[in-house]
Parts: structure tokens; C-alpha cells; sequence
């Protein structure tokens, strides 16, 4: 070999080294660039999802306050409604004892009215033999006395007054022989 191409194989073996050293510290700054790409993306990712569950948590937090709203409102409606339960029970509870009341004195007033009824038809019957028996045995009738046992007749039926004798001293009455009082 000679000088020539001793020096020649000495540079091209520098040169060699150079560009492994070279290949070596690009390679080694491609992957500390890589690194720190990922470590940003990795980093970012983190920063993201973190922002992500404030925003979440926040909004999770907003609805819960609203339904939370909304079971006051709706309890205090309840509470309402349950109180004007409680007061139309009550007032029903007092209309009930009034129209039992009403119900009772009505029963009384009927029982009253009956017995009133029942002696004022007894009355009638009394006065409608009294003045028939009397114009029956003189044999003729005046008018007063016409218009009196009419009179008395027609209430003693509107009170269901209702005797077979009654109707036909009635009857027979009415067949006499009208004269002047």
C-alpha cells in the first residue's frame, strides 16, 4: 500500500466515522425530538381530559342543583295540596254534621207537620159531621151552610182525608134542597 492510498483509506475511514457519528447524533436528536412530540401530544391529552371532567363535573353539577330546584318547588306544591286536602276534609266533615242536623229537625218538622195534619183532619171531621148531621135532620140546607160543608170537605181531602161515611154525608148534603138563610 502505499502513502497515497494509506491516506486515502486513513480519510475515507475519518470520513466513515464522521458520518456514523454524524448518522448517530441525527438519529439520537430524531428521537429526542420524537420524545418531547410525544411527551407534548401525551401532555396536551392529559391537559384535554382534565378540562373535559372540570366541564363535566360543572355540568353535572347544574343539573343536580336544578333537580334539586325541582323537588323543593315540587314538595312545596305538594304541601299546598295536602293542606287544602286537610281543610276541604275538614269542611267537608262540618257540612256532614250541618246536613245530618238539617237531616234530624226536617225528620222532626215532618213528624210535627204529620201529627198537625192528622189533628186538623181529625178537626175537620169532627165539624163536617156536626153541621152534616144537622142539615141532614132538617131536611134542606142553607147556603152558608153549603158553602161551609163544601169548604170543609175539600180541605179534609186535600189532607188525605179519605172515610166512605164522610163522602157520602157529602153526597146526600149536596142533594138537599137549597133555602135562605
Amino acid at each position: 500500500m502505499t502513502l497515497g492510498q494509506a491516506i486515502v483509506s486513513i480519510i475515507l475511514a475519518l470520513i466513515a466515522g464522521v458520518s456514523g457519528t454524524i448518522t448517530f447524533f441525527v438519529k439520537r436528536k430524531d428521537e429526542k425530538e420524537e420524545k418531547n412530540i410525544n411527551k407534548i401530544v401525551d401532555d396536551a391529552v392529559i391537559a384535554t381530559k382534565a378540562e373535559i371532567y372540570k366541564e363535566l363535573a360543572k355540568v353535572s353539577q347544574e343539573r343536580s342543583d336544578e333537580g334539586a330546584e325541582r323537588f323543593r318547588i315540587h314538595a312545596e306544591s305538594f304541601k299546598e295540596v295536602n293542606r287544602q286536602i286537610k281543610e276541604n276534609t275538614e269542611q267537608i266533615g262540618e257540612l256532614t254534621e250541618i246536613s245530618k242536623n238539617v237531616l234530624e229537625t226536617i225528620g222532626d218538622l215532618n213528624t210535627t207537620v204529620l201529627a198537625s195534619a192528622e189533628s186538623q183532619r181529625n178537626a175537620i171531621y169532627d165539624r163536617i159531621l156536626i153541621v152534616g148531621k144537622k142539615v141532614l135532620s132538617e131536611g134542606k140546607i142553607t147556603l152558608s151552610d153549603k158553602t161551609n160543608v163544601k169548604q170543609l170537605y175539600d180541605s179534609y181531602r186535600k189532607l188525605k182525608g179519605n172515610d166512605p161515611y164522610i163522602d157520602t154525608l157529602y153526597d146526600e148534603c149536596s142533594k138537599l134542597p137549597l133555602v135562605a138563610d
